[in-house]
């Protein structure tokens, strides 16, 4: 499923969810070779109803 809409709707009570990604390594691989390369940690909770991300 890639439609964040569609799993906000869901109820996912009791459930463990697993996000899968190769857009960041794929991006990530191919700066391999700059100096500088500045990531966003995608380890971080998504924000819930009426909550702001950090």
């Amino acid at each position: 499923m890639n439609s964040p809409g569609l799993l906000r709707s869901l109820d996912l009570t009791g459930r463990t969810v697993v996000q899968k990604t190769t857009a960041g390594t794929v991006g990530a691989l191919a700066l391999k070779e700059d100096s500088l390369m500045v990531l966003r940690p995608t380890t971080e909770p998504v924000p819930g109803p009426g909550e702001e991300s950090r």
